[in-house]
């Protein structure tokens, strides 16, 4: 018959706590070391204690043995309130959800009240010694301008020429992108296989539409960070889908 971990009590005297509403008992065993894992039980499963009467396992911890490389003590804390074990101990398949904000880089041609005079020169045509216009204050994105026979005015980020010469200089010199803001939908799981873990992996730096979007519904949804952790004998998942304007040619 297969070992369990009831075959490596190491206490025989378990340790009891407890706060308002939970008691908790934590029971130590040795356990080899390429077997730890397989032995874990169940988060949420139960065994009867002496003194707390059935207790449910909440949470657990191992390190290495002090004195032999081969094994790990193994502690498990079990409560008796099930509510406490459900909360503190996700099960196979579980997941959940939440909100985060953010912000992503975009051009400063593109954030909103732009003005062509933040990152670029205006020059005037060396023929012409007119005052600067009005419209330099208040532009958006701007083209080269006319005076009705030829170009007099031109926008530039460097000299166009000797023919030129610099009216006005840029206000927000070295500013080419401003930091935007955005909304962020953080998908949390848990699974026990890899080949699970492996199929999320591949949807990294593609357009999704997350299940919860926390009613944002503007934009569309890019997945930018996936990150896999072990938790136990599980991988633990978090997946994050960024709300922005992506460029749909770009992100499939």
């Amino acid at each position: 018959m297969p070992a369990t971990i009831s075959d490596y009590l190491k206490r025989n005297t378990p340790r009891r706590g407890g706060s308002k509403g939970e008691r908790t008992v934590a029971y130590g065993y040795l356990v080899p070391i390429d077997e730890w894992e397989a032995l874990l039980p169940a988060f949420g499963s139960t065994v009867a204690d002496s003194k707390l009467g059935t207790v449910y396992l909440k949470d657990y911890t191992q390190e290495q043995a002090p004195d032999d490389d081969d094994y790990v003590d193994l502690e498990l804390t079990y409560t008796d309130s099930p509510a406490a074990s459900s909360m503190s101990s996700p099960q196979d398949d579980d997941e959940y959800w939440l909100p985060d904000t953010g912000t992503y880089e975009r051009p400063l041609e593109l954030a909103p009240g732009y003005q062509t005079r933040w990152n670029y020169d205006l020059y005037q045509h060396e023929d012409y010694d007119d005052a600067t216009p009005a419209w330099w204050g208040t532009t958006g994105i701007d083209t080269d301008r006319s005076n009705g026979t030829g170009v007099q005015w031109k926008w530039a980020k460097e000299s166009p020429g000797d023919e030129w010469k610099l009216k006005e200089a840029k206000t927000k010199p070295g500013v080419e992108s401003y930091l935007a803001p955005t909304f962020k939908s953080v998908y949390t799981f848990y699974h026990a296989t890899q080949p699970n873990v492996e199929a999320v992996l591949q949807i990294i730096a593609t357009l999704h539409t997350p299940s919860e979007r926390f009613g944002y519904d503007t934009g569309n949804w890019l997945v930018t960070r996936i990150g896999i952790d072990k938790d136990g004998a599980r991988f633990q998942g978090t997946v994050e889908f960024t709300n922005a304007i992506w460029d749909t040619d770009i992100y499939s």
